[in-house]
């Protein structure tokens, strides 16, 4: 009769019958102590009477293993196995296996592993979306449906790259198959020779005016270096300017004419500068030794500057390839020729200098005409009035011209004489509710506080009637007639020399202060200019 199985922890006892002493002695005890390795001859017995084809059979260094011993499963030296111990090892093989597959037996960091591979299938066999307890966070194969990427820098990963040529087929280690005439390794010493401008950043300082008047630079660069990546760093508010200029790659904002600026902040942007490997920079900053080290860490070949007419300026030479020494303390006293110093350095072959010209982007023309059409205004129906005496920051005037606002009841007189509707264009909240209280009926108000849209204005208007403010200079540049208020005759010939040429009609004060300019001659040149 067949021996019953044995608890994991208790001895086997199976019938001595055709065994030796020495043989019941070696049978008693545990699994602990079967080899791990290769099976011996008398293990592969034990799993061919089980069943298992390769003949291992597991043992494992734990106390809690079946306690069966290969040896007791041995032959008698005298002859074969009956068919009772036959049928006892057969189930005492399986009792083994079994545990050893629920992990009975097996060591602490065979058990881990074995977890973790658990883990990891079922792992798989989840949805794409990952889980809090999931063993891994994101999955590789995982992909955000809302994550959409553009096509320019600011809203994620570019989709084109730049050419390259192709692999080389004759060359075992995957060269690429430049022309004969072509050595990479000399490339870029032809740069260096010709001094081709390949990416320029231009330090504007100021703000609206003062970038606005930036742009025949640019547009001078560009004729210059075909092809030149240009990129602006500017204040918050000039930074706004260049939403109408097309030739700009990147506008970044950045405070730099502080008296203080945070070492953290100066740090990024020396590294943001650093890291763009310009060709050329361009700093209209009267630059001290903080401006010029910003300029140095760029590790450009072409640093040109402005710099103070003091010890300061000394300094700052040191470490600018062409520092531009100027006499006047504000570079906007010279008007619409306040840069001619800088033209002078970059216009080597004395060539022509463009006009100002900007460009209106579609979606800032569409936000400027849902601000006046609900008015019941139509494009070319109106006259657009600029130059509201204000204390915000978004009145567009001039460091050049610190008397360019005039107060509301010039305005009011002017308005109450136009023959056409009037959009009046006001720079803040508290100046759109005082100009709707004094005007009445005799005009319609909107708040603007961009270049854009103040120049998506004028574009749709019949013309302007301004003070020395950027929209004397957007409407020149859009070919639309304009009535110019100054305070004096020398102001008005530095912003505006062209005044014929712009279709402009300068009205200038006797006294010196714009408040005393003659708004029966302003309104005899608006008559005359919008009939």
């Amino acid at each position: 009769m067949m021996q019953p199985v044995p608890h994991a922890h208790q001895h086997v006892h199976v019938s001595p019958q055709g065994l030796s002493a020495a043989q019941v002695r070696r049978r008693d005890f545990r699994a602990d102590q079967l080899p791990v390795g290769p099976p011996g001859a008398k293990c592969r017995r034990i799993a061919a009477a089980a069943g298992s084809p390769d003949g291992h059979v597991s043992g494992g260094g734990g106390n809690s293993g079946a306690a069966i011993s290969a040896r007791d499963m041995a032959p008698p030296r005298g002859g074969g196995v009956t068919n009772e111990e036959e049928g006892g090892a057969r189930e005492l093989a399986s009792r083994v296996k079994t545990a050893m597959t629920r992990g009975v037996g097996l060591s602490r960091s065979r058990r881990r592993r074995r977890a973790m591979a658990s883990v990891k299938v079922n792992a798989k066999k989840k949805s794409n979306l990952p889980g809090k307890d999931d063993w891994q966070m994101f999955p590789d194969d995982y992909y955000d449906e809302e994550l959409d990427y553009g096509e320019v820098l600011s809203t994620g990963k570019q989709t084109g790259t730049e050419p390259r040529p192709p692999n080389d087929p004759d060359s075992g280690m995957g060269f690429l198959d430049f022309p004969a005439y072509h050595l990479p390794e000399i490339a870029s010493l032809g740069l260096k020779i010709r001094n081709d401008i390949r990416k320029l950043c231009c330090f504007v300082a100021g703000g609206v005016y003062e970038n606005l008047l930036f742009f025949p630079i640019i547009e001078l660069m560009k004729k210059r270096n075909p092809g030149v990546k240009v990129d602006v760093i500017a204040s918050p508010r000039g930074k706004q300017t260049y939403e109408l200029n097309k030739n700009v790659r990147f506008a970044r904002a950045f405070d730099f004419e502080v008296p203080f600026i945070s070492p953290d902040d100066y740090a990024d942007m020396a590294g943001l500068v650093k890291s763009e490997v310009y060709d050329m920079m361009i700093s209209t900053k009267k630059a001290g030794p903080g401006q010029a080290i910003l300029m140095f860490l760029g590790d450009c070949r072409n640093r040109i500057a402005y710099v103070r007419s003091d010890p300061n300026g000394v300094y700052a030479s040191w470490m600018l390839n062409t520092p531009i020494e100027v006499e006047r303390n504000e570079l906007a006293d010279d008007g619409v020729e306040m840069y001619k110093e800088l033209v002078e350095e970059l216009d080597d072959n004395d060539e022509y200098v463009p006009k100002l010209q900007v460009w209106v982007p579609g979606l800032v023309r569409k936000a400027a005409r849902d601000k006046y059409e609900p008015y019941g205004l139509k494009s070319g129906e109106f006259v657009v009035m600029h130059g509201l005496e204000s204390t915000s920051k978004a009145t567009m005037k001039s460091r050049g011209d610190p008397d360019s606002l005039l107060g509301l009841d010039s305005w009011k007189k002017i308005m109450r004489a136009s023959k056409h509707p009037v959009l009046f264009v006001v720079p803040h909240d508290r100046d759109l509710s005082t100009a709707q209280g004094a005007l009445g009926r005799n005009a319609y108000v909107i708040k603007i506080t961009t270049p854009g849209q103040l120049a998506a204005v004028i574009d749709d208007s019949m013309g302007v009637v301004t003070t020395n403010t950027a929209a004397v200079q957007l409407a020149g540049a859009l070919k639309k007639t304009s009535v110019a208020m100054f305070c004096s005759e020398g102001k008005a010939m530095k912003f505006v020399p062209d005044a014929q040429e712009r279709q402009c009609q300068i009205v200038a004060s006797s006294t010196g202060k714009l408040a005393d300019v003659d708004i029966a001659e302003v309104i005899t040149a608006m008559t005359t200019s919008f009939a």
